[in-house]
């Protein structure tokens, strides 16, 4: 990476975000929409959950990161699975 931004002015995030490595913006439409979709094919990992075995909520916060291509808070995709699983 450095020799990328080296004599570049820029800053290193700036410059990855412009070669397409950072991970960019998702709306939280777009990561309701995948929680909901993630959550619908992981029955047995959401069983788990809601008899009250919280660790598998980590499995699912990776199925949406790897469905968002890495998009997104890890902190806030747990609370939208979380907020989802409760209605």
């Amino acid at each position: 990476m450095m020799a990328i931004v080296d004599g570049d002015d820029r800053l290193p995030f700036v410059v990855a975000e412009a070669l397409g490595f950072s991970s960019g913006e998702v709306t939280e439409e777009e990561l309701k929409k995948t929680v909901v979709e993630v959550i619908e094919r992981n029955q047995k990992v959401v069983n788990k959950i809601l008899k009250g075995n919280k660790g598998p909520i980590q499995a699912l916060v990776g199925q949406v990161l790897k469905a968002t291509g890495r998009k997104g808070d890890p902190a806030k995709i747990k609370e939208l699975i979380e907020l989802q699983l409760t209605n």
